[in-house]
């Protein structure tokens, strides 16, 4: 009789194991599913996203796509098609205090005569003290824009990431990075501040790259000139075709040279690198410490450990190159 009991026990306890089982299944899944209208719960973790704005514009060719917001990290994309789409969500472990923040953020997307626009103007001026400061969120603005279409993009404590794009590009970031594909247009301007530069192709008449506190990293670059200002700052570019005037404060500079019409580098506490092609006639002033340079080419000129002047090939397109406290080193 004992152990019929027992066996009974045994049957029941295992009913109830499998009921809380399929129970603790459901709860689970649930976490993957909306709760709200546009708040997704993330499983296993207490942070929600919630989409605060999702608004989509008919545009016409030749016009612009406006953007000035603070706090946030910007993506473009670029589809096929004449129309344009702004999607902002807030991700947060708060959702309440999250969205009450975000509102005083005042966010508004709407479209003028130039294009669709969103900005931000916080009832604060963009300072979030006492409480606002323990509120966890991030505000993540989509962009999908036509195949071309000109872009001019500002924001402040942000990254910024680029498809693919052509048109006319302006972007201005503070405290945020700047990553991008291939950008092409008529004029390309690109300005961080505390924030890297990254771009793998970048093709434009003008091309005007600014940084401080923030290093530049290109793939290839091919224009008419191309104008560099940084601090504090690297600079790498793996293939060059444009003139090209650069100058950095506290950091090196390293470029292969594809063509070019004229070269101007200058920097301060830094080293110089430089890839040439091969017979290419240029002519050269090269000044550091110490200054090397190695050619196959002929060279005809004045050679000393700090400073070379002289011509290569027979001279042509000229190549000016200076540092302090830093070396030259130019190879071709």
């Amino acid at each position: 009789m004992r152990t019929r009991l027992l066996g009974s026990a045994v049957v029941v306890l295992a009913i109830l194991g499998g009921l809380n089982l399929v129970h603790a299944l459901r709860r689970d899944r649930g976490h993957d599913r909306p709760t709200t209208a546009g708040t997704v719960v993330f499983a296993g973790d207490r942070r929600t996203d919630r989409v605060m704005i999702d608004e989509s514009f008919q545009v016409r060719e030749g016009q612009r796509i406006l953007v000035d917001v603070q706090h946030a990290d910007l993506v473009v994309e670029t589809a096929p098609g004449l129309q344009a789409r702004i999607v902002v969500t807030v991700t947060s472990d708060d959702m309440p205090r999250a969205v009450e923040r975000f509102e005083k953020m005042r966010f508004s997307a709407g479209l003028d005569a130039s294009g669709p626009t969103l900005t931000s103007k916080p009832e604060d001026g963009g300072f979030f003290r006492g409480s606002w400061n323990t509120v966890r969120m991030d505000i993540r603005v989509r962009l999908v824009i036509p195949r071309e279409f000109d872009l001019d993009l500002t924001s402040s404590h942000g990254d910024v990431s680029l498809a693919s794009h052509r048109g006319t590009a302006r972007i201005s970031t503070t405290h945020g990075d700047v990553d991008a594909d291939a950008l092409e247009g008529a004029s390309i301007t690109i300005e961080t501040t505390h924030g890297d530069l990254h771009a793998s192709i970048l093709n434009a008449p003008t091309v005007t790259l600014g940084t401080t506190h923030g290093d530049i990293e290109l793939g290839t670059v091919t224009g008419d000139v191309l104008l560099a200002r940084t601090t504090h700052s690297d600079v790498s570019i793996e293939g060059l075709s444009a003139r090209a005037d650069v100058e950095t404060t506290h950091g090196d500079v390293a470029m292969s040279v594809l063509a070019t019409t004229g070269l101007r580098v200058e920097t301060t506490h830094g080293d110089v690198s430089i890839e040439l092609p091969k017979h290419l006639a240029v002519d050269v002033d090269l000044e550091g410490d110490p200054v090397l340079l190695d050619t196959d080419g002929a060279f005809d000129g004045n050679r000393d450990e700090e400073r070379i002047v002289g011509s290569i090939n027979g001279g042509g397109s000229r190549i000016d190159v200076s540092t302090t406290f830093g070396s030259v080193r130019v190879r071709g």
